[in-house]
């Protein structure tokens, strides 16, 4: 029994163009919200361990 899939060609150009767009954003999200810090705070804030139990 020979069974293949076939995939369409949108599908890699959606593949291709949307991976690159959802690592911009994941990556756009924290930039802004560190880019409303101050450098004194945003690296106090990166360096002060999270409190509860770890």
């Amino acid at each position: 029994m020979n069974v293949t899939a076939s995939v369409s060609s949108w599908v890699y150009v959606v593949a291709a163009l949307g991976m690159p767009a959802v690592v911009v954003l994941a990556a756009l999200i924290p930039a802004l919200r560190s880019h409303r810090l101050s450098a004194a705070r945003a690296i106090s804030a990166g360096s002060v361990p999270s409190g509860g139990r770890g």
